[in-house]
């Protein structure tokens, strides 16, 4: 491997795997640190569950299955809170388009300086649903 990697040139060489000697007990895969890294739970999947749940809620309360009590104010700021954490933690485990989704989603529901929406605010709950629902789908 050192021929190799001398022969390859110093752009080559740092794509090239390391040899490292493996500790008691530990797996004889080289990538172990690479697939600790895509499984288990994060912060990433500890925003799953509230988007889960909004996702239904903006459901249900586009097409009046929840009690009149529930208005439009608690929509926009259940909305906001849970797509901006969500922006956050998206962005912190590196999912960009997921991050950006999220930040739109909380600025255009935003409760505190509400947009004039109009006839397309239903239109904004189903669309922050299904973006919910994706983002719960995908990163399961």
């Amino acid at each position: 491997m050192g021929v190799l990697r001398s022969a390859a040139g110093p752009a080559v060489a740092a794509f090239l795997p390391t040899a490292r000697p493996l500790s008691r007990g530990s797996p004889p895969c080289a990538d172990t640190e690479i697939m600790a890294s895509k499984g288990g739970s994060g912060a990433g999947k500890t925003i799953l569950i509230p988007l889960a749940l909004l996702s239904a809620f903006l459901f249900f309360q586009t097409f009046g299955m929840l009690p009149t009590a529930v208005s439009d104010e608690i929509v926009r700021w259940a909305s906001c809170a849970v797509f901006a954490v969500a922006a956050v933690l998206f962005g912190t485990a590196g999912s960009a388009a997921w991050c950006g989704l999220c930040a739109a989603l909380a600025v255009i529901l935003n409760p505190i300086y509400p947009l004039a929406l109009g006839d397309l605010f239903s239109g904004a709950k189903i669309l922050g649903g299904v973006i919910a629902g994706a983002a719960v789908v995908r990163n399961w």
